[in-house]
């Protein structure tokens, strides 16, 4: 390889395997493909704290991108990237959701607290609380500050209700919602913000050419990155739309170290 390669990782369904693992075989690939000059980069939905365990793992000091963009750390000049989500728009929101009776409860996060009015399993299990300060509460009261995420656990009847909300975002100019899959979470975002957004700046900081970035997904939060870079592949255990977006379909899932095998077919020109 002469040329440096970007990487670009998302963890859930992709790097992980279904029992949130990384074989070795993977860990070692990307040990060695950073040691040779190149970016292995995790592009996750998920918080620093939970990435940063990820990237122990590996052993990489790479760039890396948290909450689907809004977050970024580049190790090598010590550069972070915030972009929050404003808390008097957040308020505003959270205020008709809840009035208008659609959802359960929300949960929102900024550098070093966590506010939600209602604990949620599945958050907790997702964003993991550790290292982070719990306030309880209502939004519109214990909001004081700008925040990088806002997820929402939406009411039955779940369709009639994503409905509602997404009319709803119409009014809403420069926010807008993500729903996670077919469940009932749904993530508040900035229109300009997404994993590929972020990505393409850090690949100008690092000095590559997004002719050799590689990006890697899986579900919708990835279909900016499927769309909007050359060298994109979906997941064959991913949804079944992205693939239609993706340039390349992986020939191994997530569980059959599908990332490393395509990378390689990528990097020695096999596709």
């Amino acid at each position: 390889m002469n040329k440096k390669i970007i990487a670009s990782l998302d963890l859930d369904g992709t790097l992980l395997k279904d029992d949130k693992t990384i074989s070795i075989e993977t860990k070692n690939y990307l040990l060695d493909f950073e040691k040779k000059g190149n970016f292995p980069i995790i592009n996750s939905g998920r918080a620093p704290r939970s990435v940063i365990n990820f990237c122990n793992y590996l052993e990489i000091n790479s760039p890396y991108i948290c909450y689907n963009g809004a977050f970024a750390y580049i190790p090598s000049n010590n550069k972070t990237i915030k972009i929050q989500l404003n808390k008097e728009i957040v308020k505003k929101i959270y205020h008709y959701l809840k009035c208008n009776q659609i959802i359960e409860c929300v949960s929102l996060e900024s550098d070093k607290n966590i506010y939600f009015d209602k604990e949620n399993e599945i958050l907790n299990w997702f964003f993991s609380p550790v290292g982070m300060n719990i306030i309880k509460g209502n939004i519109e009261e214990i909001i004081n500050e700008d925040v990088y995420i806002m997820c929402i656990v939406i009411k039955e009847p779940l369709l009639q209700n994503k409905e509602l909300i997404k009319k709803y975002f119409d009014t809403i100019p420069n926010y807008n919602i993500r729903f996670w899959s077919n469940s009932n979470i749904g993530e508040v975002y900035i229109d300009s913000v997404s994993k590929a957004s972020t990505l393409k700046e850090i690949a100008k900081i690092c000095g590559v050419f997004e002719e050799n970035v590689v990006v890697f997904g899986d579900a919708d939060n990835d279909i900016e990155l499927l769309s909007e870079f050359q060298n994109s592949f979906c997941m064959i255990n991913g949804q079944d739309y992205l693939k239609t977006i993706a340039k390349y379909i992986t020939k191994k899932d997530n569980n059959h170290d599908g990332v490393i095998s395509s990378l390689d077919d990528f990097i020695n020109n096999k596709l």
